[in-house]
């Protein structure tokens, strides 16, 4: 992997957020050079495509900014990438279809 060592964009965001990504940085082998902290996300991938910087993002944040010749996304294989669910619910309750659905896929799907 080629690791430009200076990022002068990255999104301010929850600090939980920024020390992920740090560890991310740090577990790859190089400490980024941030000099600019950005609040919302949309902006920080606005500047990273003008070539001013990269940034971590959501997974659903290109489905927001559609299609870019600019930008190029990596889905990054690591442990700090994922987060856990709990989903609580009654049993007694009546469930709509669609939360019964969702639960019943949670059951199969559920990382072990």
């Amino acid at each position: 992997m080629v690791c430009k060592r200076e990022f002068p964009v990255s999104e301010k965001r929850q600090r939980s957020a920024l020390r992920r990504g740090l560890k991310i940085c740090r577990d790859a082998g190089f400490e980024p050079n941030i000099v600019m902290e950005m609040d919302q996300l949309l902006s920080a991938c606005y500047l990273a495509g003008a070539g001013s910087g990269i940034t971590f993002i959501r997974a659903s944040i290109p489905y927001y900014i559609g299609p870019s010749e600019e930008l190029v996304f990596y889905k990054i294989n690591h442990p700090d990438t994922t987060r856990n669910l709990s989903v609580y619910y009654r049993d007694e309750e009546v469930i709509a279809l669609q939360k019964f659905s969702f639960i019943e896929h949670l059951k199969i799907h559920r990382c072990q």
